[in-house]
């Protein structure tokens, strides 16, 4: 009877275990195909350029992506019997990392963007117009 209990426990950290991995490598999968989206629709101006590129994309892919999967409760998708809609889960939950991947490299390339022009600016002048951009 102990040696069954015992089974069964295992039978279910297994089960968690290659959820766990399943996410972790869907989630790999989503920011890898972000970069090459993001990279193919608008290829990087120098080699700075691209590790910035490489390293935002992954980064909001995973933090952002995250976020949004548990604030609208995704994780529900994966925690299910048949292993099939667990697959169709972990795989939906890869296509919002995928998308929240393509936002962030937009959003750092026009902050860079906006920094780089008012480079020889003080920080007051950028604060004035940072202001006055918001109070329109």
């Amino acid at each position: 009877m102990i040696e069954s209990s015992a089974g069964a426990g295992s039978g279910a950290s297994h089960a968690s275990v290659v959820v766990i991995y399943g996410l972790a490598g869907v989630a790999l999968i989503a920011a890898c195909l972000a970069v090459v989206i993001v990279f193919m629709s608008h290829m990087p101006r120098s080699p700075k350029e691209w590790v910035v590129g490489l390293i935002s994309t992954v980064v909001s892919s995973l933090t952002v992506g995250a976020a949004v999967v548990i604030k609208f409760g995704l994780l529900r998708w994966v925690r299910v019997s048949d292993p099939f809609e667990a697959w169709l889960g972990v795989v939906a939950i890869g296509g919002v990392l995928f998308t929240c991947g393509l936002f962030g490299w937009a959003i750092v390339r026009w902050t860079f963007n906006f920094i780089n022009a008012r480079e020889n600016s003080s920080i007051i002048d950028v604060v004035r117009e940072v202001k006055d951009e918001v109070q329109r």
